[in-house]
């Protein structure tokens, strides 16, 4: 059997779905979201209409940003996200709410980073290399997953 990168990531999501399912390990859920959203990237149907999901939002917070504030902030959403899923995943955010921690919807918020990374609309150069780390990560997890 040989697995390609984008079939490792359609295993990630299914993983994903099937810990959201059973409400568990959701710090690994957020991980297998993540990583899923990454690999899979813009490949398919529903790659490019996330793809297209993401790139609306993005600018629809732009014009918001735009019509509040005179500039648009188009990584306004991107930036939002990944503050609260660092919120989520940091330890001491734990120990200050101990109720409130990783849940439900850290895996949402892994989700639509991983989406919003891979079509490129934060508009931040700096986040290329990235993409492209994490795609070699899933290339050299594949690879290993093909020599057993």
């Amino acid at each position: 059997m040989h697995m390609t990168v984008a079939e490792l990531g359609v295993l990630l999501l299914v993983l994903y779905g099937v810990f959201h399912y059973l409400r568990v390990l959701a710090t690994t859920r957020a991980a297998l979201a993540f990583l899923g959203a990454v690999a899979v990237g813009l490949t398919g149907t529903v790659g490019r209409i996330a793809g297209d999901i993401a790139s609306w939002a993005q600018h629809a917070v732009g014009s918001a940003s735009n019509w509040a504030f005179g500039v648009p902030v188009a990584a306004a959403l991107f930036i939002t996200l990944v503050v609260l899923l660092a919120h989520d995943l940091h330890p001491l955010a734990h120990d200050l709410h101990p109720r409130k921690g990783t849940s439900a919807r850290t895996g949402y918020l892994a989700l639509a980073v991983g989406v919003l990374l891979v079509a490129g609309v934060s508009q931040f150069p700096a986040l290329a290399p990235v993409v492209e780390w994490v795609r070699s990560l899933l290339a050299g997890i594949t690879q290993f997953i093909n020599t057993l």
